[in-house]
């Protein structure tokens, strides 16, 4: 594993600092009410962070797990408009974009890079306001946004086949019940502009509500010389988003809805890796979605309570690129191919949960706990077209998925600094696939997952744990319009994972220094691959999923905050990762029948999209009562693009500044991104070569991440 210098001094700081100390800061030394964790015997002196994506709400401190959690501060300081441009605060996670914006996302090495005409199972859960939007990223949009709890792991027990790697969880701010909002202006460079609303409070003694709505625009950072535009990569993202939380001594409803609709570009390839496109067919990546969730919670019990979300959401996504990069006559090019992919997708589900009160707590009032059964049913409509000399085709399929579970989670007090949490989840899923064709199948499948965690208080300032967890994801179908697929690549099976993580979470120096240490291994049985086979010497792709062996990741994920003086503060992330897959092997198809075939082996390489090591550092410094700074910077090594290719991206250094002017109800902040204008990579490609000419030959084909950002944004609240 290689580890740069500078990180080895961080994590020497990291070890340092978090020796154990007499002061007065501390974790906890009682049981908690709820008996669900361990608390702070001085929580007034804490700013603590709650973490609502799990069962309970609880603070990041007491979690025996490992999650980062990105503020409306830490958006506010990047001037972020979308998740891809706050993920590297957290150690050990990467994006794959392929598209206009993040859609995919990868946690520990483990999750998927892009979607093409297969249906995709992710890896990583991605959860806004409670409303299930896996595998639409597109949809993250972070304005109004409270806080993204990133968790590290399986987390099967609590989410299911959706969150084998992890799940980002997406939380917007709260009704309130004085009146309060705000306005909020942007403009950038690259013709960036947005202007966004917030407003907040009651409308009945009861009853509160909260309405926001934006819009983003954008050039984006590509210029199309044949059709001299500068905006066929652009952005143009629009929010509306309303609450209506109503409350009474025993009840509480909260209805949550949305609808975000991306009009984007996508004209992202180029023959010789630059920033100018000739393409005479640029594509297209927009998203429609509208969705909706009520979650019920009713307190009315002496021994329990019980909460319920009903969700239901439908995305319309329209993804097109023009195939060839090209127009004709470029460099002697006499080839025109275009390729659009249009999906529906409907998701809806009832989950409902019973949880304990420490009245009904069991085996001697030791043991709290938690049931909850879960339903869920999805509908996915594929057209795909394709126009152009490599051959035209017209293709559809739908795929309809159905699941119930049932789960619980206990959590055992074996002495008063000592828990164990242990739970399980079972589900059956049922899926029927049929294609335009003449393909049809049905997969039943009955999973299982489960997770048993250890934590300790081992004094007042630090909570040490350990947990073994599994986690699942389903099996799936491969599919072509020309039935060109071999038979055994038609099903892939299910994904199962064992992880075991042990972790260190710390408060020292009179509460202004905690850290959260966790070192973790992951064991990947049967693990899913995507292999993207070249035909006819590059002229055609055929994707599909493949089960290898086994795989496995492990590393070690530090993060740390430190405030050294009341106006300076200084934060920490850093990830480092080893990971490998087995018995992997590729075929190079020459001749289209998949026979005679070059086989290629890829056992003992690491997995794709999973750098060695990650790192994010902020100093913030406030120079007067009105003014503040921030300095970043990030890095990230090299990592392979794909199973199927040995192409990397180039490791980057990055560095980010930025500066807020805050009076009264005003407030403005000017920031500067990646202020060195490095190049970052993507997602990428190899195999072929697409110059017509032959004599441009980079090695890959990249598309770029964002370039210097220059932004001022401002603000008034009322």
């Amino acid at each position: 594993m290689k580890t740069p210098i500078f990180i080895l001094s961080a994590l020497s700081f990291s070890a340092l600092a978090a020796q154990p100390t007499p002061v007065n800061g501390q974790i906890t030394d009682a049981v908690t009410q709820t008996n669900t964790s361990l608390q702070s015997e001085e929580s007034a002196k804490l700013d603590t962070v709650n973490v609502t994506a799990d069962f309970r709400q609880l603070d990041l401190m007491q979690i025996p797990s490992s999650i980062t959690v990105v503020s409306e501060d830490d958006i506010k300081n990047r001037n972020a408009d979308h998740l891809e441009s706050i993920l590297s605060l957290a150690p050990n996670v990467n994006f794959a974009a392929g598209a206009s914006r993040a859609r995919f996302f990868q946690i520990r090495g483990i999750g998927e890079r892009s979607q093409f005409i297969d249906p995709v199972n992710p890896s990583v859960g991605l959860i806004i306001d409670g409303i299930d939007m896996t595998g639409l990223g597109g949809a993250a949009t972070l304005f109004d946004i409270d806080q993204v709890e990133i968790l590290r792991g399986p987390q099967g027990t609590a989410f299911g086949a959706n969150a084998l790697a992890g799940a980002i969880n997406i939380k917007s701010k709260q009704p309130t019940k004085e009146t309060e909002g705000y306005v909020q202006g942007k403009l950038g460079n690259y013709n960036t502009q947005g202007l966004g609303a917030a407003v907040s409070g009651s409308l009945a003694n009861n009853v509160q509500a909260r309405f926001a709505i934006n819009q983003v625009t954008s050039d984006g950072y590509m210029e199309n010389e044949f059709l001299n535009k500068k905006d066929t990569n652009g952005f143009d993202e629009k929010t509306l988003k309303a609450q209506l939380l109503y409350t009474t001594k025993n009840n509480d409803l909260h209805l949550t809805s949305f609808i975000t609709k991306a009009e984007n570009g996508y004209d992202a390839f180029t023959i010789d890796n630059t920033r100018t496109t000739q393409s005479d067919q640029p594509g297209k990546d927009d998203q429609t979605s509208k969705a909706f969730s009520l979650t019920t919670k009713h307190n009315g019990f002496e021994k329990f309570s019980i909460e319920s979300t009903s969700q239901f959401s439908t995305s319309d996504t329209f993804y097109s690129y023009d195939y060839d990069w090209m127009h004709l006559g470029f460099r002697g090019n006499t080839i025109s191919d275009y390729e659009e992919f249009e999906r529906t997708t409907k998701k809806g589900s009832i989950d409902l949960r019973i949880l304990s009160n420490p009245e009904s707590d069991i085996f001697n009032e030791s043991t709290s706990w938690v049931f909850g059964a879960y339903n869920q049913a999805s509908d996915e409509d594929l057209g795909q077209k394709r126009i152009g000399d490599y051959g035209n085709s017209d293709f559809n399929y739908n795929l309809t998925r159905n699941s119930q579970a049932i789960y619980t989670e206990l959590n055992t007090f074996l002495t008063h600094t000592t828990s164990l949490i242990y739970g399980l989840r079972v589900e059956n899923f049922n899926s029927d696939f049929e294609t335009s064709s003449s393909y049809s199948d049905t997969q039943n499948e009955l999973l299982y997952a489960g997770k048993i965690s250890l934590e300790h208080l081992v004094n007042n300032q630090h909570l040490s744990y350990v947990s073994f967890s599994r986690g699942y994801k389903t099996g799936g179908f491969n599919t072509d319009p020309n039935n060109a697929l071999p038979a055994d690549l038609i099903q892939y099976d299910t994904e199962y994972n064992w992880a075991t993580e042990i972790g260190l979470k710390s408060n020292s120096l009179n509460e202004d220094f905690n850290s959260r240490i966790a070192l973790f291994h992951i064991y990947r049985d049967n693990q899913q691959v995507k292999s993207s086979t070249v035909r006819d010497n590059g002229a055609t792709f055929i994707d599909s999923f493949t089960n290898a062996a086994d795989g496995y990741s492990y590393g070690i994920e530090i993060e740390t905050s430190w405030n050294i003086s009341p106006g300076i503060s200084w934060s920490t992330s850093i990830g480092l990762l080893e990971t490998e897959i087995n018995d992997f092997s590729i075929n190079i198809d020459t001749d289209g029948d998949w026979e005679n075939d070059t086989v290629l082996d890829k056992s003992g390489r690491n997995q794709a999209h999973a750098p060695s090591y990650s790192l994010a550092t902020q100093l913030h410094i406030k120079l007067t009562n009105s003014i503040s700074s921030s300095v970043e910077l990030e890095a990230k090594d090299d990592f392979y693009f794909s199973d199927s290719h040995d192409a990397k991206s180039n490791k980057y250094e990055l560095l980010h500044a930025s500066t807020t002017y805050k009076k009264a109800n005003f407030s403005a902040t000017l920031a500067i991104k990646n202020i060195t204008n490095e190049d970052t990579e993507t997602r990428g490609f190899s195999g072929w070569v697409q110059d017509p000419q032959g004599t441009i030959q980079p090695g890959k084909y990249v598309q770029f991440g964002e370039p210097r950002l220059i932004s001022l944004s401002a603000r008034y609240d009322f």
